[in-house]
């Protein structure tokens, strides 16, 4: 089972009991809306999608971990050949990454005369911005070649730089610590 494939067996179970999830270092189960209230994405990310979609939407954010990037560890790139890259290929109106998640609100709001939004990572990976300009790309290009060319030429992917530095642990945080067990 592909790791997005337990994300929405996760999210289905949590929506039968009500709950909510936030997670930062596995899968875009949530996403913070600008109300600062928090959305849940079902699969197929529609609602995700519809939100990005809104012509008020001028910048999407997000934090991928290293290993949600799909690339080939043999090349060091990004790898089209992975089931998730290629179940989102598939059926791009009904996609399981974030990345399809992005393609499919550009879609849109290219088919609406609305300019892109900038998509712009925030995690600590080198050089993110190109990276995720290559995982959307490469995404696309497998299902719909012409909106790729058009995301290669309209759609703004900055490369940011988050801290990797830890911050020294001080006896306050040791204290903290302690009372976890």
């Amino acid at each position: 089972m592909s790791k997005h494939s337990d994300a929405r067996l996760l999210v289905e179970v949590l929506a039968v009991g009500g709950g909510t999830l936030q997670l930062e270092n596995v899968t875009n189960l949530q996403v913070r809306l600008e109300d600062g209230s928090w959305m849940g994405i079902r699969p197929g990310h529609a609602p995700l999608i519809a939100a990005m979609a809104a012509p008020t939407t001028k910048i999407v954010s997000l934090t991928v971990t290293e290993g949600g990037y799909y690339i080939d560890p043999t090349t060091g790139t990004f790898s089209p050949d992975h089931p998730d890259i290629q179940a989102d290929a598939a059926n791009p109106d009904t996609p399981d990454t974030a990345f399809g998640a992005i393609i499919a609100a550009l879609r849109i709001r290219r088919a609406h005369g609305v300019m892109p939004f900038t998509v712009m990572c925030c995690d600590n990976v080198p050089h993110n911005g190109s990276v995720t300009r290559d995982a959307v790309i490469g995404t696309c290009r497998l299902s719909d070649r012409e909106l790729a060319d058009w995301i290669a030429a309209n759609v703004a992917f900055p490369n940011s730089m988050v801290d990797r530095i830890t911050p020294a642990t001080g006896a306050h945080e040791r204290q903290l610590a302690q009372g976890f067990g």
